[in-house]
């Protein structure tokens, strides 16, 4: 990684696309640099032992953020309202999210509606898994490959822009 001089802001822009299926992370930096991450939290027998683990994983990697750059930015996929699959595990993992980061950061992530990160990345709020993918492929990292880390991508990309638009 690149050293900036003491007058840099070392920023970066987290995406997280929390799922028990696969849990999309991005990381975009000020240095330029880029890294995506895939989680897998396999079924425990117990929903509380799985909701654990993620909150230590993600405390973890805030506190490593936290550590490494002077300010850190994290957006998080919402919810998908009106669905009715799993909604209530899906609303206990992003309070999990949302704990995490208020545990390290001292304030809640960006929450980002699904239809406007689809819209951000691919221009239409209701395109298809396959169509973010290679929206974010030829946009901005053509190895992303998941559609985890395909929307976790998407929104560092958006936290980076609304961010950087407030300065």
């Amino acid at each position: 990684m690149t050293q900036n001089s003491p007058t840099d802001s070392r920023v970066a822009w987290v995406g997280l696309d929390q799922s028990y299926s696969g849990f999309g992370i991005a990381e975009l930096n000020s240095n330029g640099d880029s890294a995506t991450d895939l989680w897998k939290f396999p079924p425990t027998g117990e929903d509380g032992q799985r909701l654990g683990a993620i909150y230590v994983r993600l405390v973890t990697l805030f506190m490593q953020f936290q550590e490494t750059y002077d300010e850190v930015h994290v957006a998080m996929e919402g919810y998908a309202m009106g669905r009715t699959f799993n909604r209530e595990k899906l609303g206990e993992l992003g309070g999990v999210v949302k704990l995490a980061h208020n545990t390290v950061f001292g304030t809640d992530p960006l929450v980002v509606p699904p239809t406007s990160l689809k819209k951000f990345i691919t221009g239409k709020g209701n395109a298809s898994k396959k169509e973010i993918v290679k929206a974010v492929q030829d946009r901005w990292d053509s190895s992303v490959k998941n559609d985890n880390v395909a929307d976790a991508y998407g929104l560092a990309c958006y936290i980076k822009e609304q961010k950087s638009a407030t300065i």
